[in-house]
C-alpha cells in the first residue's frame, strides 16, 4: 500500500543478484515493507543470490529486494 500498488499491479522485483516480474497481492497478513514470494515459484530464483547462509541453505528468507510498478 505504501507504494501505491494494488492487487494485481505488475511490478518488478529486484535485488543485487537479479530481477523478475511480479504480480501484487496485497495482504494485511503481512508486515509492512515486506515482500512474500513463495520458493516453489521458480521465478524467486531469479532474485536470490546462489550463495548459502550459514546453516548452508539459500537465502530465501532474509534476500533484501526493491518493488518498482512496471510501466
Amino acid at each position: 500500500k505504501e507504494l501505491g500498488l494494488r492487487d494485481g499491479d505488475e511490478v518488478i522485483v529486484s535485488s543485487e543478484c537479479g530481477s523478475t516480474r511480479a504480480k501484487v497481492r496485497v495482504s494485511s497478513e503481512v508486515l509492512n515493507s515486506t515482500v512474500v514470494m513463495y520458493m516453489h515459484d521458480k521465478k524467486v530464483n531469479y532474485v536470490v543470490c546462489d550463495e548459502l547462509d550459514e546453516s548452508k541453505a539459500p537465502r530465501y528468507k532474509y534476500t533484501v529486494v526493491e518493488i518498482r510498478k512496471k510501466v
